[in-house]
């Protein structure tokens, strides 16, 4: 969300909108849903956003992981992530939705520090 909101400060050049995984109910270990809230989409919000993305109504969708694998978007020409992986599968899943009807970039943001270190070992 955060993310999203920040790049909609440039929205004359990027049409972002967020994808993430299915809405689940937030309750509690009880069992009773305290919030009456749900976090995530529904799958119809998420077949929307694709097919905005698809349209050119958005041009940017922020995704968890959910974004890594199952979609098929043709027009996606940059990846940008700011988390690694050590999975080579994962990582293959990650960069393998871009660049398939035109060139495409990745690009991963990696901080000193913990995340570094993941990968020097």
């Amino acid at each position: 969300e955060e993310i999203v909101s920040l790049l909609k400060s440039n929205e004359s050049l990027l049409k972002p909108s967020k994808f993430v995984g299915q809405a689940r109910s937030n309750s509690s270990s009880n069992g009773n849903n305290d919030s009456g809230k749900s976090s995530g989409m529904t799958q119809r919000e998420q077949q929307q956003a694709i097919h905005d993305f698809k349209e050119g109504i958005i041009n940017v969708l922020v995704c968890t992981c959910i974004g890594e694998e199952g979609l098929d978007i043709g027009e996606v020409d940059l990846i940008v992530m700011f988390d690694t992986v050590k999975s080579p599968l994962r990582m293959i899943q990650r960069i393998g939705r871009t660049g398939r009807k035109r060139d495409g970039r990745v690009i991963c943001l990696v901080a000193k520090g913990a995340e570094e270190a993941k990968h020097s070992q």
